[in-house]
């Protein structure tokens, strides 16, 4: 349970550190929640034999168990006797033990940390061997089992090509040495490697799972930016990662291992929308450099030497109020953003007659971004995310082709929203039934449904692509994107 919590509180403070303040660059964000997984996966040895102190933080015990912990140890207790009639004899009814749960959940842990483990060295030893069958050609290795780029090895990465690399074009093969030439530099796989290894630790634990698939997908977006930063044009490096995922899908064969970092076609729609439309993020300033450094290392060793204990009953105290200590961190979030400030500072004096107010002047102007901002900080501030719900669903359904930025719309979980998602759905189905002169309804609710129902999509987009044939329009990028296989 203390692990659980540290970790837990070391990922939720760095991402508050992160959000405060406002780091977009993929390559700062990937050192930090590397960081995090390494103090998570150095949690288990500095809590048996490094130094720490027992913060009082968690709820105290309740009154009857401090009184009953208190009780003098040597007074024998009565067995519990069951009420009997005249004349029936006398037992004595004793209730079995307490169930000592360590005895059942640490023969699970280990049984689940014992099978991760025997993948994750199985995956290993594979690469291995895999090293020792590859070719040289022309100074590059290659492998007739990658139908993709591929770099492996978590001491001496490597990377290895397909056989058919000498046919491509020499713009494609540029774009993918520096794409995969930096996952060398920025030592990926070891990083990979790791996360899996702290996932087989805390296989139990959901952030160990999310942590690898972030660091995965943010080692992948640093890459990307690194080949855009080279001078390839965006639709052009699209293009290439189409062609590969045809590859893939074509002959069936992608290394799939520990220390491996290979191409995915998992996420390849959410990551050509973001090659096309994001613009390269700007460099980190120095003194946010530094504060998030310090801030984020400050959080991991705080939790990392602070093991969780009980909070003693103190007497009744005067408490700061919450909300005003949550209005001023969302104010210190916004410090580096004078545009912004003003619309946070407007967004956390609303009450909810203002905010009834404002929502009904959104709704007059469904263009106004300053006061859809204003609105859905607010929304965030109180955590009413129904209202929120409700303001995406309405513009679904009153402004399906708005291209409004600040997260909209709010993307839905299918895991932990179904409701949510199955009546946005609906709403999309609906709105596709009419006549559209705005090709933007289409790509939206391609957009929405890839992932979940990517046949769906497609059929949205092919029709998208019939009313509205511009080439301008990218549909077949946003096509392959979503269905690479065809």
């Amino acid at each position: 349970m203390d692990w659980s919590i540290r970790a837990l509180l070391m990922v939720v403070g760095t991402g508050l550190v992160m959000s405060a303040l406002r780091v977009r660059a993929a390559s700062v964000l990937h050192r930090a929640w590397t960081a995090a997984m390494v103090a998570m996966l150095l949690l288990p040895v500095w809590t048996n034999w490094g130094p720490s102190v027992t913060a009082p933080i968690l709820p105290a015990a309740p009154e009857h168990a401090r009184m009953q912990a208190a009780a003098p140890p040597d007074i024998p207790r009565t067995p519990e006797v069951m009420p009997v009639a005249v004349g029936e004899s006398v037992r004595p009814v004793r209730w079995p033990p307490s169930l000592d749960w360590k005895q059942v959940l640490v023969p699970i842990y280990l049984v689940g940390f014992a099978v991760m483990l025997a993948r994750l060295i199985a995956g290993t030893l594979r690469v291995r061997s895999m090293l020792r069958l590859t070719r040289k050609a022309d100074g590059i290795a290659t492998s007739s089992l990658c139908a993709a780029p591929v770099t492996v090895g978590w001491l001496r990465p490597a990377l290895l090509l397909p056989e058919s690399f000498d046919t491509w074009p020499a713009a494609k093969l540029g774009a993918v040495l520096i794409h995969e030439r930096e996952h060398i530099r920025r030592r990926d796989p070891l990083v990979q490697w790791l996360a899996l290894l702290n996932r087989c630790v805390f296989w139990f634990h959901p952030l160990a799972w999310w942590l690898e698939r972030k660091l995965a997908a943010l080692a992948e977006e640093a890459c990307d930016a690194a080949v855009l930063a080279g001078g390839y044009t965006a639709h052009d490096y699209a293009r290439y990662l189409i062609e590969m995922a045809h590859s893939v899908h074509e002959k069936g064969t992608l290394i799939r291992s520990a220390d491996a970092v290979a191409f995915s076609a998992g996420n390849l729609p959410g990551r050509i929308r973001r090659i096309l439309d994001s613009a390269p993020a700007a460099a980190l300033p120095s003194h946010k450099s530094v504060a998030s450094a310090a801030l984020c290392g400050l959080i991991l060793a705080t939790f990392l030497a602070c093991s969780l204990g009980p909070s003693k009953p103190a007497a009744k105290r005067k408490v700061p109020m919450l909300a005003e200590e949550r209005k001023r961190a969302m104010l210190i979030s916004a410090e580096q953003h004078p545009r912004d400030q003003a619309l946070w500072k407007a967004a956390l004096a609303l009450t909810p007659t203002g905010a009834k107010s404002l929502e009904a002047d959104v709704k007059a102007d469904p263009d106004d971004r300053d006061k859809l901002f204003e609105l859905t900080r607010y929304y965030r501030s109180k955590a009413d995310w129904n209202s929120l719900d409700a303001l995406t669903l309405w513009y679904i359904g009153q402004h399906p082709d708005n291209r409004l930025g600040w997260g909209y719309p709010p993307e839905w979980n299918k895991v932990w929203d179904q409701d949510g998602y199955e009546r946005a759905k609906q709403l999309w189905t609906e709105q596709l039934k009419q006549t559209w002169t705005n090709p933007y309804v289409y790509m939206n609710a391609a957009e929405y449904l890839s992932g979940n129902d990517n046949e769906q999509a497609e059929q949205i987009l092919l029709k998208g692509r019939l009313r509205f044939p511009s080439s301008a329009l990218h549909w077949e990028v946003f096509l392959a994107a979503i269905t690479p296989g065809h």
